[in-house]
């Protein structure tokens, strides 16, 4: 499994941390978005194994690359990853 994990300011949620990566078991990728002052996930969404939902699509449990990539750069992940990640290269 790869995990990184980055601190970001998001004009709607505020300061969040961020981890995200690819599930090599799983053969997925996953982005966690927690706010500072919580330490229960705002979000984990996953490619086939979302465990929190995205408080805007409270039943959607599976994402596509293209989907979660718009989110990654939204929660600010380096270029190069968001390129892997749409390339469908595990990081």
């Amino acid at each position: 499994m790869s995990r990184y994990t980055l601190k970001h300011q998001h004009p709607q949620y505020g300061p969040v941390n961020v981890a995200y990566g690819f599930d090599r078991p799983l053969g997925e990728y996953f982005l966690i978005v927690e706010r500072e002052s919580d330490e229960d996930p705002l979000f984990a969404v996953a490619s086939y194994n979302t465990t929190f939902p995205h408080p805007s699509h409270p039943a959607k449990l599976n994402y596509s690359n293209s989907e979660l990539l718009d989110l990654f750069k939204e929660f600010g992940v380096p270029e190069e990853h968001c390129e892997s990640l749409g390339m469908d290269i595990p990081f």
